[in-house]
């Protein structure tokens, strides 16, 4: 008998993984976990999920070996299909329909290429049900939901933890789920960074997890500064993610009177660009493309794909401004500059400043 898990994002994209192993199944919980729920027959799953056949994928056109940009597109029994390869073998299959089928070889090390690419189908479901997994930090308090948002190495969580720190509630970190100007949380898990400790010396002192963590946080600063001396440019990347692992501890590990909110109607959106210093409200209609690229950014790895899949007469992902444009209406955005001297206590409480007089 099978073993199908589903992963049902607020009913509206779903995803069914049919007989996962081991490392996959605990990647997919790591990413989808409190969305875990039983399949019924009254729904049928946005995304299909199941390992290939010892075979191979049947009916994959012998092109797939001639991936040179990361990926090929061929065809399955006629019908359009994208191949990720791993040494010159299909490694995971997409196949656009309804559902999306995703088809991976199950060996060791696909969980984390195959999750990136299930993270991108739901943004391309939800964006079709006129939702969408927004980028970015997400806190509440005293009835007020304030995001914040930005291109990466913004800053968004320092500031969050800043303000976390002083009394307001968690909802999201690093994305969320947005549908009809309310957030849902995604993840109930902070991912706390070495160089997170470094700009925020006050987390060596909580105790507990990130106690614990604050010394192995600075042996790993010591280890990237050693690596970047030392070791070659290009093996930069792969040495990452041993000595910029993250530790995942809950926002009431950190601070035991903040309480963890399921979802909220947003208020404010503050986005934070590096550079410039100053702050101006801006309305929706000239904030759209911004915010759009800063989700689309998240799944830029795909671009192309999209791309050439379009070329050929099948969407993956509708626009993201028209969402966005129905999603955010009557919340209040701020353009806040953050030029990089500026430390996140004093960032946190400009962020406080433009929501005040917003």
């Amino acid at each position: 008998m099978m073993d199908v898990t589903r992963y049902d994002l607020l009913r509206l994209a779903a995803v069914d993984s049919h007989d996962a192993p081991v490392a996959v199944a605990r990647e997919l919980e790591a990413r989808l976990g409190r969305f875990a729920t039983h399949p019924t027959e009254r729904r049928n799953a946005e995304i299909d999920l199941a390992p290939m056949e010892a075979g191979g994928m049947p009916g994959l056109a012998p092109d797939h070996l001639q991936a040179q940009r990361g990926f090929t597109l061929t065809a399955v029994d006629g019908a359009p299909a994208a191949v990720l390869p791993y040494r010159g073998g299909a490694d995971i299959v997409l196949l656009p329909g309804d559902p999306v089928r995703i088809r991976y070889a199950p060996r060791h090390g696909v969980a984390g290429k195959l999750s990136a690419l299930v993270q991108y189908c739901l943004q391309c479901a939800l964006l079709r049900r006129e939702a969408a997994m927004f980028h970015g930090a997400a806190l509440v308090r005293d009835g007020r939901c304030l995001v914040l948002t930005g291109l990466q190495g913004a800053r968004k969580t320092l500031v969050m933890l800043t303000l976390l720190r002083q009394g307001w509630n968690f909802l999201a970190d690093d994305r969320f789920l947005l549908q009809a100007g309310r957030a849902h949380m995604f993840h109930d898990a902070i991912p706390l960074m070495p160089h997170h400790f470094a700009a925020l010396p006050w987390l060596d002192g909580l105790g507990g997890p990130a106690g614990a963590f604050a010394s192995r946080a600075r042996h790993m600063r010591a280890v990237a500064r050693w690596c970047d001396r030392h070791v070659p440019s290009y093996l930069g990347p792969r040495l990452a993610k041993f000595h910029n692992a993250p530790l995942m501890v809950r926002p009431d590990e950190l601070f035991p009177g903040c309480k963890a909110v399921a979802e909220a109607p947003l208020s404010d959106i503050v986005l934070l660009v590096g550079g410039t210093a100053g702050s101006r409200t801006r309305t929706l209609p000239e904030s759209l493309e911004s915010l759009s690229i800063i989700l689309d950014v998240e799944f830029q790895s795909y671009l192309r794909l999209e791309l050439e899949f379009k070329v050929r007469g099948v969407t993956l992902r509708p626009p993201t401004a028209p969402v966005l444009g129905q999603g955010l209406e009557g919340v209040r955005i701020v353009e806040l500059g953050v030029p990089e001297a500026v430390s996140a206590e004093e960032t946190a409480q400009e962020v406080l400043r433009c929501i005040a007089r917003a």
